[in-house]
């Protein structure tokens, strides 16, 4: 048979929630988004928060802490989650005296840190599974829309009141969002992956008003600050890292013709004022992008990212002598 890469979802209970996170961090590019019902997150933490007697039980099978600490903390979704690019559902009960609540708390938290759309349902009177059938109907009615929104909706256009990344359902973006999501993990100076769906949305709804190629402006978003965390500092020339993002788009198996495009919109977007140079976009898409990526540098948001930048790279806010580079000057 024929699977649609736009609707294929995990969905699993206890041990199962656990197969769900692990499917979608260990394989990000094959699902559109996951259902998390009372699975474990960490095993580390799971162990140490369970029930004594289901503790004994539970290591027999999955390792023990005093011995296995490194395997479980190896194989748990939490200490994955820079792969992650799926839409994910939690679903848990207050007072699981199985699998801690805990576990689908530091998950929700984790994945939304990586900019990742979660939604989150803990209801305070059920345990480990929902048995009451006033809150069956409630979180898989929850459900439902959740899989609705995040695979049966047309994906053209994205409008400003979806909460996360692309809509999913057009594996390019999924796919390249998954190749590139760990080389933003630990960026601490505003070019992280929350800016990056950011500029993603804006480019889409431009893309739309525009009649430009939203795969091309789309994938562009999504690898345009490659750059910056390519390199310590305040990042290289994006002209000279357009070999390592043309590889990160093949690996998403993004077609060359489209590929050209983005490296383009990608070397071209930056003002690169320090070199006195201001290349002209040539094509409608890199001027989408760059004006997407300028407007994320506007308002509060702007200004949180000015203090971020200049925190990360040790810089002042401002130099008025313009012979330092500052992180008002970044921004300008």
């Amino acid at each position: 048979g024929t699977v649609d890469p736009g609707r294929f979802v995990a969905m699993g209970g206890s041990y199962g929630g656990f197969m769900v996170l692990a499917s979608l961090t260990e394989f990000p590019e094959r699902w559109a988004a996951g259902v998390d019902i009372v699975g474990i997150a960490n095993f580390v933490t799971f162990l140490e928060n369970t029930g004594d007697w289901r503790r004994e039980l539970r290591e027999a099978e999955y390792g023990s802490l005093a011995e296995d600490r490194e395997f479980l903390e190896s194989v748990s979704p939490t200490n994955n989650i820079g792969r992650i690019a799926a839409p994910l559902f939690v679903l848990h009960g207050e007072n699981d005296p199985r699998v801690p609540v805990g576990e689908a708390e530091q998950i929700a938290e984790r994945a939304r840190e990586q900019g990742v759309p979660v939604e989150k349902l803990i209801f305070d009177d059920e345990g480990h599974g929902i048995s009451k059938l006033e809150n069956r109907i409630t979180a898989y009615e929850r459900i439902v829309e959740f899989l609705r929104s995040e695979t049966l909706a047309d994906p053209a256009p994205i409008t400003g009141s979806h909460p996360g990344g692309p809509r999913r359902g057009e594996p390019p973006f999924q796919a390249v969002a998954a190749a590139i999501r760990s080389h933003y993990a630990e960026d601490s100076s505003g070019h992280d992956m929350a800016h990056v769906w950011r500029v993603f949305r804006l480019t889409q709804r431009f893309a739309e008003e525009l009649g430009a190629d939203r795969t091309v402006v789309g994938c562009a978003a999504l690898v345009h600050d490659l750059h910056r965390v390519l390199e310590d500092g305040t990042g290289r020339d994006p002209a000279e890292t357009t070999a390592e993002v043309a590889r990160a788009l093949e690996r998403a198996g993004v077609d060359d013709e489209t590929v050209g495009a983005v490296t383009h919109c990608v070397a071209v977007h930056d003002e690169l004022a320090l070199r006195g140079e201001d290349p002209a976009p040539e094509t409608g898409e890199a001027e989408i992008l760059r004006d997407a990526d300028n407007l994320d540098a506007m308002g509060a948001i702007g200004i949180a990212r000015a203090f971020a930048f200049g925190g990360a790279h040790g810089l002042s806010l401002w130099d008025e002598t313009g012979e330092r580079y500052s992180s008002l000057y970044h921004f300008e």
